[in-house]
């Protein structure tokens, strides 16, 4: 029911912040040092305890924190996805690496970084790393490591999208682009000011992050401020495909300090993220159909069981005096056992001995109708040594 409730508090969150004509930001539970979503389905992130999180969108604060010990992460520096992977960048007190998994989830692989980069960006084709000034690429989805080490040292990659990538040259500061391979050189982005950060492209403009703290959008000619809702940003991301905005503040609300928005309040964009909640709390109500039908069914049961039990208890109710004299016929019967076991065994030790005997009175007998009309009267002695060795001959085989 909890389930059920947080669902239905999610989905009048979205209608309630944007469906209005200001797009205000979601504040969704946790505490996150960045957030980025792959149009995948999945959200990820990290805290500033180098724990990473996963969950599922629409996320509405059900972070399942994802297990990395097996990878000695000492700590995480950046986090980027797109619609196969997610990268993070890690440290394990000895080299930087580059972790990447499925979005899903599924088999981490860890890839050595040549630099010792504390930020990572992905663009269609590649993931750059960079440490302020110095910069390599790795071809998607980077499993082999083949980093390629880019000359440039004056400029500062500030952000990017699929086929672009945003910096700030450092000495004065200016805005500037260039391709996501680097070919074409960094040309200045004319109309910002000197010192914003442009962060990543919209569907009709720029982002950009102000020297001052806030985000302004960009749409080549004015820039437009972007209603932060008092909160001071620390990071932001945008999924290119369901344009879905993501934002962690440098304060918490009582949530916490991550945050989340439509770019733009459209009808179809909100189904597509209504629907699915409400799908989802129709699988909660069925779910509690069948547990409601499951605990009749056991309690209807064990109603029947214990009706039995107590027919049979009534049944064959018995006394402690029966009990008693029962036990005792028992135990009487088991000793009439014991006792004729004994006999009969008993009877099996000489039973051999008397089939024996009986045979040797035979052979006796036989000895006397034949041998009388033989030997005469020496047949009694005869007869005697045969019963003497006979009887011998039995004792002792």
């Amino acid at each position: 029911m909890a389930e059920f409730n947080e669902t239905t508090n999610t989905i009048d969150n979205i209608v309630s912040t944007q469906l209005s004509s200001v797009l205000n930001w979601m504040n969704i539970p946790g505490n996150l040092v960045k957030a980025s979503e792959s149009s995948s389905g999945f959200v990820w992130g990290y805290n500033s305890l180098n724990q990473l999180y996963m969950c599922r969108s629409p996320c509405n604060g059900n972070w399942k924190q994802i297990d990395l010990t097996s990878m000695n992460v000492a700590q995480i520096y950046d986090i980027a996805t797109d619609i196969t992977n997610v990268y993070v960048l890690v440290s394990n007190l000895l080299e930087t690496q580059l972790l990447i998994s499925p979005v899903s989830l599924g088999e981490w692989q860890s890839i050595k970084i040549p630099i010792q980069a504390t930020q990572i960006f992905s663009t269609h084709t590649y993931i750059w790393a960079q440490n302020y000034l110095t910069k390599t690429k790795c071809a998607k989805p980077c499993m082999s490591g083949n980093w390629i080490s880019s000359e440039d040292t004056k400029v500062q990659i500030t952000g990017c999208d699929d086929s672009t990538l945003y910096g700030q040259v450092t000495i004065t500061g200016e805005p500037v682009k260039t391709d996501e391979h680097m070919r074409t050189g960094w040309s200045p982005i004319s109309g910002l000011q000197k010192f914003d950060k442009p962060i990543t492209t919209g569907i009709d403009g720029l982002y950009i992050a102000k020297n001052g703290g806030g985000i302004s959008k960009f749409d080549g000619k004015t820039e437009i401020p972007i209603e932060l809702n008092g909160y001071r940003p620390s990071k932001l991301t945008l999924e290119p495909i369901t344009k879905h905005m993501w934002m962690t503040a440098t304060t918490s609300d009582n949530k916490g300090n991550v945050f989340t928005r439509l770019e733009n309040s459209d009808y179809s964009t909100i189904q597509n993220v209504v629907v699915p909640l409400d799908k989802k709390r129709d699988e909660i109500v069925t779910d509690i159909g069948k547990d409601y039908s499951r605990q009749t069914d056991v309690m209807t049961l064990n109603k029947q069981l214990n009706t039995i039990v107590s027919f049979f208890q009534r049944l064959f109710k018995i006394d402690k005096n029966s009990l008693k004299n029962g036990q005792n016929q028992v135990s009487e019967i088991q000793d009439k056992i014991r006792n004729t076991q004994s006999q009969l065994d008993q009877i099996n030790v000489i039973q051999p001995l008397i089939i024996k005997f009986i045979i040797l009175l035979l052979v006796i007998l036989f000895v006397y109708l034949i041998g009388t009309s033989f030997i005469g009267s020496y047949i009694h002695i005869v007869s005697f040594l045969t019963l003497i060795g006979g009887t011998i001959y039995i004792i002792f085989n």
